[in-house]
């Protein structure tokens, strides 16, 4: 299983957390934006159900979670 981190909630970030979640050889462990409001209401959304847990910095995201792969869905 590949532990799966996503940085970003915007549309885009969303699409790949879905994407992740739904990947049966993926687990979404982690979502992380700037913004700590944004990043918790996505894994309300969708990660907590998983086990996802939600970062505003990036350096923690990845002490923590331990993600295999981290991917970025910076804003436009």
């Amino acid at each position: 299983m590949l532990n799966v981190a996503v940085i970003g909630s915007g549309s885009i970030g969303t699409l790949h957390a879905e994407a992740v979640a739904s990947a049966p050889v993926a687990r979404l462990v982690a979502l992380g934006d700037l913004d700590q409001a944004k990043a918790e209401a996505e894994a309300e959304a969708l990660g907590c159900r998983l086990g996802a847990r939600a970062f505003a910095d990036h350096a923690a995201l990845l002490e923590q979670a331990k993600p295999d792969a981290v991917m970025v869905a910076p804003p436009r």
